[in-house]
């Protein structure tokens, strides 16, 4: 299956969680980067966790490094690294 076909099973919103949790960010962190509630980002966490078949978090993000979802992430910055962060990366 390749990533385009993957890519459309989420939303942009689900997409850029992803992306954001494996930046390492919070639920809380999340949330205000995509001016959403914690309870929104968690629905669309558990959303994700479902349609990815992970039981947790890390199984999550390494089915999403093996679909491919997370490439444009491997040898740059990304903007949606954590908030926190992002000072000590310039």
């Amino acid at each position: 299956m390749g990533t385009r076909i993957l890519d459309d099973r989420f939303t942009p919103e689900e997409l850029a969680i992803i992306r954001l949790l494996a930046n390492g960010n919070k639920d809380e962190q999340i949330a205000r980067r995509l001016y959403s509630s914690i309870r929104t980002v968690r629905r669309r966490i558990a959303r994700i966790m479902a349609e990815l078949d992970a039981d947790n978090r890390f199984a999550a993000g390494v089915t999403a490094a093996r679909l491919g979802l997370l490439d444009h992430l491997i040898g740059r910055e990304c903007s949606s690294a954590p908030v926190s962060s992002r000072a000590s990366l310039r």
